[in-house]
């Protein structure tokens, strides 16, 4: 049941890597709860991979603890996490080591799936990197996959691979979100083809990449978060909550584009010209997007900052000039206002910016 719908959660892998420790993470989850991301759908806090030392316990063969970081140990952890509303997610590899030199989980597979449910551990983001190179790791992401099926803990399992054909596979492998690029080139939004999104669906959602919250304007974050949410990817954003501006945590927290993220459908959208997509949503009401941004889509070119007319024809979704219904658009996320069309609905957007609204069919 954990992939019943697209995960949403903050990540600390890439703000913290190495230095990530127990205090911080801490730090985190209490901003996370008072600044309203919990109760706006938030769920996971992902530490990343640099709780673990370089090397396994000699005696047990499992996964150490870098007690210096974490003194209380990750069972402990977890438990005030989960005490806050919060699940617990990590970093992990199918092959010899994670991206920060932690061990991974080749050969490991079982030990480490049950370490991670003594843990408490809810999520888990599964890297193939310092795969060797005889290995089969399709083998591999399908044995971690077995292994959490029967760890006795609901463990989300998000897998990370460049393999072309891995939204082919990742469902039957056991995954529960997939992103087709490995971990470390997965750190900005990118659209997928027509036919991945077509794979993605309740249970074993397509990831988009994740929102590194760097220097990014208001408009190119608002931008990744519709792109995301209109394709029903995973949100998780990589940032240190405890530094974001309350422009761009009220970006973030927005009730609008997170409800369209995460809605009872799970309809990835299609695309209906440039920068322009629809998504059916649940109740009989579709989210449109204008996205103007180059990471959106290989085709676009914004070489000035001006504002572009962006259109959307309803001849175009189905509906005839003799229909008899016309289309009712109301702004929801990077736009306001209420109207009404039965033929083309226009927009002026800025570069790097998106704005979102939400269908329905009126007579």
């Amino acid at each position: 049941m954990s992939a019943l719908k697209p995960p949403i959660g903050i990540s600390l892998a890439r703000t913290f890597g190495k230095n990530i420790n127990e205090e911080t993470v801490l730090r985190t989850a209490e901003a996370m709860v008072s600044d309203g991301f919990v109760s706006a759908g938030y769920e996971y806090l992902i530490i990343g991979d640099g709780y673990a030392l370089p090397r396994r316990d000699r005696a047990t063969g499992k996964l150490a603890v870098d007690e210096e970081k974490f003194p209380c140990g990750m069972k402990a952890l977890a438990d005030k996490l989960h005490g806050m509303g919060l699940k617990l997610g990590i970093v992990t590899s199918a092959g010899a080591a994670t991206p920060n030199g932690a061990p991974g989980c080749i050969d490991k597979e079982y030990v480490d799936a049950e370490t991670f449910a003594e843990w408490g551990v809810d999520y888990i983001s599964h890297d193939t990197s310092f795969m060797p190179p005889k290995a089969n790791y399709q083998t591999v992401i399908r044995r971690m996959g077995l292994a959490l099926r029967n760890c006795g803990r609901d463990i989300l399992y998000s897998v990370f691979s460049s393999d072309e054909k891995l939204h082919v596979w990742a469902r039957s492998a056991g995954a529960g979100a997939y992103c087709d690029r490995s971990f470390a080139d997965a750190d900005e939004v990118t659209f997928p083809c027509d036919e991945i999104a077509g794979y993605s669906a309740d249970y074993c959602w397509h990831n988009c990449g994740e929102i590194c919250v760097t220097d990014d304007l208001p408009a190119m974050l608002r931008s990744k978060l519709a792109l995301c949410a209109m394709m029903s990817s995973p949100i998780i954003v990589d940032c240190d909550v405890t530094a974001l501006s309350k422009e761009t945590s009220d970006i973030l927290r927005d009730g609008n584009i997170l409800s369209i993220a995460t809605d009872d459908e799970g309809r990835p959208a299609r695309r209906f010209g440039e920068g322009v997509y629809v998504k059916y949503l649940k109740d009989r009401e579709y989210a449109l997007a204008f996205i103007r941004d180059n990471f959106a889509d290989a085709i676009f070119s914004f070489a000035d900052d001006d504002n572009r007319r962006m259109e959307f024809y309803s001849y175009d979704f189905g509906i005839t000039w003799n229909a008899g219904y016309v289309m009712e658009a109301e702004g929801v996320f990077g736009a306001e206002g209420k109207t009404e069309f039965d033929a083309v609905f226009a927009a002026d957007v800025a570069a790097g910016d998106a704005q979102v609204y939400k269908l329905r069919l009126v007579r």
